[in-house]
């Protein structure tokens, strides 16, 4: 965050991500967003992930209709000025978005869009990583689940195989010491 404050009028730098097998998203934000997220929704990030689009409001209390119906409110009740957020891909897929937003209108030019583009790239290379290592460690998971469970079956089997050629094996062992007639010794 500091770094892009520095070159930048960035009050919130938020970064969302969106991991479509869990179905959830999860926020990254130098902003204290509040706990519960549906008391805090980034409305133009959202319509950004939903178009694979860039949004850019260099006066977004005016403009904020062409993306969204209601103004972008931060919780505080501080009404963003400029906006850009922008979407990360990853293999063609819209992973998450990336929003910049300042409380002071016309902050943000061209020079400060290539900014964050090459940005960009990095980040969405980390969250592909990031997303990659859960999926694995997921996959890890159920692999060691599957071979315990594996080793309880053949547990299980190996005992109620058991049993019963035990019993056999025990009676005719006792029919064999007790001089059994020609028919028996035949069964």
């Amino acid at each position: 965050y500091t770094t892009i404050n520095s070159m930048m009028d960035a009050a919130v730098l938020e970064l969302t991500v969106y991991n479509e097998s869990k179905g959830d998203s999860q926020i990254l934000s130098n902003l204290e967003v509040a706990a519960d997220l549906d008391a805090y929704r980034n409305h133009m990030a959202e319509w950004s992930y939903k178009n694979n689009r860039e949004v850019f409001l260099a006066d977004a209390e005016r403009d904020f209709g062409r993306y969204v119906f209601q103004p972008f409110i931060l919780p505080g009740n501080k009404v963003a000025k400029s906006v850009m957020v922008f979407p990360i891909t990853s293999g063609g897929v819209v992973t998450g978005t990336l929003s910049v937003i300042s409380f002071q209108k016309s902050s943000f030019d061209v020079y400060h869009q290539e900014i964050i583009r090459l940005l960009l790239g990095y980040i969405s290379v980390a969250i592909e990583n990031a997303l990659t290592h859960d999926e694995l460690n997921s996959t890890k998971i159920r692999a060691e689940q599957s071979e315990k469970f594996k080793e309880q079956f053949l547990a299980n089997m190996s005992h109620e195989i058991r049993t019963p050629i035990n019993a056999v094996t025990g009676m005719t062992r006792l029919l064999l010491e007790k001089a059994p007639r020609e028919d028996q010794l035949r069964y």
